[in-house]
């Protein structure tokens, strides 16, 4: 039986933290989705399951860590289903 792939979404405003983190966790076996602000990361959530989020607190469209309380929320409303 073959395990799945964990998949990680990566959010910062920095091209460069984006391409390391990406060969990083890759390198480590990871899927990886890369985006740079929260909009695109919203939009990501709405379309893929990810394992984890490795997100920047300060993003050109707000905070992080809101993104973190949003979806956190979302999860205790939804009784940990999609």
């Amino acid at each position: 039986m073959k395990s799945k792939l964990k998949h990680v979404l990566v959010i910062d405003d920095e091209p460069a933290i984006r391409e390391l983190l990406n060969l990083t966790l890759s390198r480590m076996g990871l899927d990886v989705t890369t985006v740079e602000d929260l909009a695109a990361a919203r939009r990501a959530l709405m379309t893929t399951e990810f394992s984890f989020c490795l997100t920047d607190m300060r993003l050109p469209d707000g905070n992080g860590l809101d993104l973190v309380r949003e979806v956190a929320g979302h999860i205790l409303f939804s009784g940990g289903k999609r």
